[in-house]
């Protein structure tokens, strides 16, 4: 029997479906599942919303009807005593909350980012202008220990400075200038 493309494609679609059904089965059998289902969906229900008003503006009521749907259909399923049905949504819900989460972390970074990228400055400049006063203090320490014995190299002076701020001797080098006996140079 030949299949129309037509027909092709609403088998991949049920396989694609049945796949992902299966998939979910996996989910409900690796998470613990809630001892008392119906408080649980409770406290879910009251979390939600404080949840979804942390998510950018943008996505808020997207989310909040899928929770609403989902927890509708779990309800439905714990009043007909379907358990199956009942720990998938679960599952699907448990999944649901960690992408809220995950975008909230996300938005969180992003808001971030745009406060180091605010009034035309980058956010290397703005870190630089904020750190700028601990290197300061590297210099002039370094400054100090040199006019004690200027017999040390800049890379001495660096590891004595790095060991006082806790830092590494490497990031005081790339800071702290003119510190250390000259080097001989091979070319005039």
């Amino acid at each position: 029997m030949m299949l129309t493309p037509e027909e092709e494609k609403i088998i991949a679609a049920w396989q694609r479906a049945d796949g992902y059904t299966q998939t979910r089965r996996i989910r409900v059998k690796e998470l613990k599942m809630p001892d008392d289902a119906a408080g649980w969906l409770t406290e879910l229900e009251a979390l939600v919303p404080a949840k979804v008003a942390e998510l950018p503006s943008h996505i808020q009521d997207e989310f909040t009807s899928l929770f609403a749907e989902q927890i509708k259909a779990a309800r439905g399923h714990l009043a007909k005593g379907k358990d199956d049905d009942l720990w998938m949504m679960i599952a699907l819900l448990f999944d649901n909350f960690e992408i809220v989460r995950t975008n909230i972390d996300k938005h969180v970074a992003y808001t971030t980012q745009d406060q180091h990228t605010g009034a035309g400055i980058s956010s290397g400049e703005q870190r630089a202008a904020e750190r700028a006063p601990e290197w300061q203090k590297w210099q002039q320490e370094a400054e100090r220990i040199f006019q004690k014995n200027k017999g040390q190299s800049k890379n001495q002076v660096c590891i004595a400075v790095a060991e006082k701020f806790g830092v590494t001797a490497k990031a005081v080098s790339n800071r702290v200038k003119n510190v250390g006996k000259e080097r001989r140079r091979s070319k005039k």
